[in-house]
């Protein structure tokens, strides 16, 4: 006799999911969840970004600070000597106009050996000549120092429209082009006069609108003033609309 063994099939439960309830919830926890990782990545890109232009801040202000060292140190040194009474060629802006420098600043600007170191608080006083078109920006200082070249020339390095002093340990003088005053004994030094212009411009050279500490120096031929930021890479001096040397920068 066979017995046929009962067989139970048990009929398919139903699935367990989320409701809209849940759904919303999860939802609202989630963008919570996203905003705050957005916030704290916004903050911190921020930090950084604050961080690195304070680290370009300080590394143009020493680079600045340097440019600045160098030709205040060399500030009325006029070659073997350094007692300005001893230059013959100096004027003040006052005096005759004796060598012909071409400058729009002032008269004798140049040649202001009695003044080697000047400047202004809060005022321009080149504002309708030297630095109007060249971005001075407004209630901010200006700085004009006047030396020395510290390079020696010989008389194959002079030229025409260059401004010069030659200097023994007894006296100098001032001359341009490229005829040399006589009187010096065989050993006397040429150097190159340099009148240097520091002031604030509204722009810089690689970030117009930023504002920049500028660099002018006195060089050849006349023509609008131009000038170069201290900033770097590399800046590069350059000139006010007046005949003289040019310097390089280090």
């Amino acid at each position: 006799m066979q017995r046929v063994a009962n067989v139970f099939v048990s009929a398919p439960r139903a699935q367990a999911g989320f409701n809209l309830v849940e759904l919303l919830v999860a939802m609202v926890i989630g963008v919570f969840l996203i905003g705050g990782t957005l916030s704290v990545y916004q903050e911190s890109q921020s930090a950084m970004l604050v961080s690195e232009r304070m680290s370009r801040m300080q590394e143009n202000g020493r680079y600045a600070l340097s440019v600045i060292e160098e030709d205040i140190r060399a500030v009325g040194l006029w070659g073997q000597l350094n007692e300005t009474a001893y230059v013959a060629g100096r004027a003040t802006p006052a005096d005759p106009i004796d060598i012909g420098v071409l400058n729009s600043c002032e008269p004798n600007w140049a040649v202001n050996l009695d003044t080697p170191l000047e400047g202004s608080n809060n005022a321009n006083p080149y504002n309708a000549t030297c630095l109007s078109g060249v971005g001075y920006t407004a209630n901010t200082d200006v700085l004009v120092l006047r030396h020395v070249d510290e390079r020696d020339l010989t008389p194959a390095d002079l030229v025409g429209a260059g401004l010069y002093i030659r200097s023994d340990q007894s006296h100098a003088e001032i001359f341009d082009g490229t005829v040399m005053p006589g009187g010096f004994p065989a050993n006397a030094q040429i150097n190159e006069l340099a009148t240097v212009g520091y002031f604030v411009s509204d722009d810089s050279d690689s970030e117009p609108g930023t504002p920049s500490l500028r660099r002018a120096l006195v060089g050849p031929g006349a023509g609008a003033p131009r000038s170069r930021s201290t900033r770097r890479p590399n800046p590069t001096p350059s000139r006010f609309a007046s005949r003289g040397p040019r310097r390089k920068m280090n």
